[in-house]
């Protein structure tokens, strides 16, 4: 049994891809919706990376209005047309697409970005993902005496001298026999 598709879902994909992320992110705020930026690129880098949308699809194609129906009211924000910025093409793309194959896109959409991009992109976005998590705490260093370089005979009588004057020379002396 498949789970129902979050209302956030819903409304991310019915957007335009081109739609800027700050945009509908404010479009969502608007409607009382719970989104972050970082959400809502997950959304859509989730649905480009499905092989196959049949479902996702119907969610993302508008709803053809009755004829007696009221024209849709207008967004709090005009959408504007502005594309999407090459760095967000980058991260729309899955992380296990590899990297010459983000730039064939990225040209076949009419984009022109390096490798190097790609590379750069997928490195801040993994530091992002990572500095969120707890560290392990750093381990303490405990310094460690020289030893005194003494030889056995003279560390031993050394030892046992200081047996005898913590215990006692009596009760020092009687360990020994015992």
């Amino acid at each position: 049994m498949a789970r129902p598709t979050p209302a956030l879902t819903k409304f991310v994909l019915s957007l335009p891809l081109e739609l800027p992320v700050k945009e509908v992110v404010a479009l969502a705020r608007a409607k009382g919706m719970k989104a972050k930026k970082k959400k809502v690129l997950r959304i859509r880098r989730d649905w480009l990376a499905h092989p196959v949308r049949p479902a996702v699809a119907k969610l993302a194609a508008p709803a053809r209005p009755a004829a007696s129906a009221k024209p849709a009211p207008q967004p709090a924000v005009p959408p504007k047309s502005v594309p999407l910025s090459r760095s967000d093409f980058i991260r729309l793309q899955p992380a296990t697409m590899p990297v010459a194959e983000v730039v064939a896109k990225g040209k076949e959409a009419g984009m022109t970005f390096s490798g190097t991009l790609v590379y750069m992109v997928r490195r801040r976005a993994a530091a992002k993902e990572t500095s969120g998590k707890a560290a392990a705490p750093a381990r303490k260093s405990v310094p460690i005496a020289p030893k005194a370089r003494l030889s056995p005979s003279t560390n031993r009588e050394a030892l046992l001298k200081a047996v005898a004057s913590e215990l006692g020379l009596g009760r020092a002396i009687a360990i020994l026999k015992g």
